[in-house]
């Protein structure tokens, strides 16, 4: 069963889908006023090089051309977005999923009387605002807004590339069995072959020589689930073409793996911590057979919690594991649970554990006045299909989708949704104090790669193992091999 999609506030408030258009209408409006004052009589002044004249050649003048009044007109190019590339779209304005049956709506833009109006350009308009922030004030028609901006700005594809993978399953030592996709006869390699481009720019390719000299005597800690460990094992398999590290592992834990590349004094550690907040497993079995664990929602996880002072870097993500049976605990005292089958005790649901472990993680590293840089990783989707991980599904698909094929949906859009408003809330106190977080918005990418998975492709044919078909994980090399191209451009910033 799928779980309902996220209602967040003020969803009441209904608007006509008729009015959609005018919500396309105000990003580019947005993009014309950020012009107004600061750029574009500067740019229209200069004619020192080209990158000047195009800028000019772009913007609208303002002394010429009253943007607020002409007409719409026919455009078959529209619209900029659908609901399937854009996972910010409330179901209230969902047109297209709920069957408005006349989609003619959608292919309208507005024409000034005296001027052109250009196309909105989301490479430009994030070069514009660089190193800014923008606020919305006002009421769910300006949420609206919000989102619409959110849409034309979240976009990209994946692109063939016969010169992918960085590395294979004989070039890496890192890889584990249940992620040694090519080992293990995965039939079609078409999955290695794809590189990600967001548009507007170009990606550039991973370059683990630039990489560890970036990171030269520094340190970097992955904190959270399986998830965390597989990039950290991505990043290990692409910086070992330069340098093979050292295991200085205090155990042979595998969740507590520290690596150090020595002849560049940089240092790599895995905190094993699938909550981010303490958390003991009092019932291996519990009422799911998945265990049940006592949350301990407002008390950080003291494995990471005590080191992070130790590290320049930290990677944060999680969320598979909120969906074991718990109960919550603040203050010491139990306050719900989820799925505990105990009438004494409100089931309070997994998005309230989910949303306050990501809200004392957030909070604790302002607390600590972290003076490194905290980067979170949002959440990576899975793909299983005819049926759930325990149900016989199952992800045989051996292409990306487009990103108008698919959209992010149930619990993994809650997660997602909340992952991002904590890190929002958390950033704004952070700018107070001069601490460094940022978000890794991974979400989109991963979402288009249904093929990327181990599948039944991580273990011996007849091998019993709990997840028989993998579709959480990410084969390596494969498509996770991109959370390392964006974290080497984090870093440069």
């Amino acid at each position: 069963m799928k779980s309902p999609l996220l209602k967040l506030p003020f969803s009441r408030h209904r608007h006509s889908p008729q009015s959609f258009p005018k919500f396309v209408l105000l990003v580019v409006l947005i993009l014309v006023f950020f012009t107004k004052i600061t750029l574009y009589d500067a740019l229209v002044a200069s004619s020192a090089g080209a990158a000047d004249e195009d800028a000019a050649a772009y913007f609208v003048n303002l002394t010429e051309c009253d943007i607020f009044r002409g007409k719409w007109k026919w455009d078959s190019e529209m619209p900029y977005y659908t609901n399937k590339n854009c996972f910010t779209i409330q179901e209230h304005q969902n047109c297209l999923k709920y069957g408005r049956p006349d989609l003619s709506f959608l292919k309208w833009r507005w024409k000034p009387e005296s001027c052109e109006l250009p196309r909105f350009d989301a490479a430009r308009f994030l070069n514009l605002v660089r190193h800014k922030s923008l606020a919305f004030v006002g009421d769910s028609l300006a949420r609206n807004h919000m989102q619409s901006l959110l849409c034309v700005l979240s976009k990209g594809e994946w692109i063939w590339d016969p010169e992918m993978p960085y590395y294979t399953n004989m070039t890496c030592f890192m890889i584990q069995e249940h992620q040694n996709c090519i080992k293990y006869g995965k039939p079609d390699l078409n999955f290695l072959k794809w590189k990600w481009k967001p548009e507007g720019c170009k990606l550039p390719r991973f370059d683990p020589e630039r990489f560890l000299d970036l990171m030269r005597n520094r340190s970097l800690a992955f904190v959270g689930d399986s998830l965390a460990r597989n990039h950290m094992q991505s990043l290990m398999c692409l910086l070992s073409k330069v340098e093979h590290p050292k295991d200085i592992s205090d155990s042979r834990d595998p969740n507590f793996k520290r690596m150090i590349f020595r002849s560049y004094g940089f240092t790599i550690l895995i905190f094993w911590s699938p909550f981010l907040i303490k958390a003991h497993e009092i019932d291996s079995n519990g009422p799911t057979h998945t265990g049940l664990w006592n949350l301990y929602l407002d008390e950080a996880d003291d494995n990471w919690a005590s080191q992070i002072s130790r590290f320049d870097y930290i990677i944060m993500s999680a969320s598979n594991w909120f969906t074991r049976s718990s109960m919550f605990y603040e203050k010491g005292r139990l306050v719900g649970c989820h799925y505990c089958l105990d009438d004494n005790v409100t089931d309070l649901t997994l998005r309230y554990s989910h949303r306050m472990a990501f809200r004392t993680a957030l909070r604790t590293i302002n607390e600590l006045n972290f003076k490194g840089k905290m980067i979170l990783r949002t959440v990576s989707p899975s793909h299983f299909e005819n049926g759930e991980w325990n149900k016989g599904g199952n992800c045989m698909r051996t292409w990306p989708f487009r990103s108008n094929d698919t959209r992010l949906e149930g619990l993994e859009a809650e997660f997602y949704n909340m992952q991002v408003e904590e890190f929002r809330e958390a950033e704004k106190e952070a700018r107070k104090k001069g601490v460094k977080l940022m978000l890794m918005d991974t979400t989109e990418a991963m979402l288009l790669r249904p093929d990327g998975h181990p599948s039944r492709y991580g273990h011996r044919a007849n091998e019993k193992v709990t997840l028989y078909n993998d579709c959480v994980h990410w084969c390596l090399p494969g498509p996770i091999d991109v959370w390392n191209d964006m974290l080497l451009q984090m870093l440069r910033v």
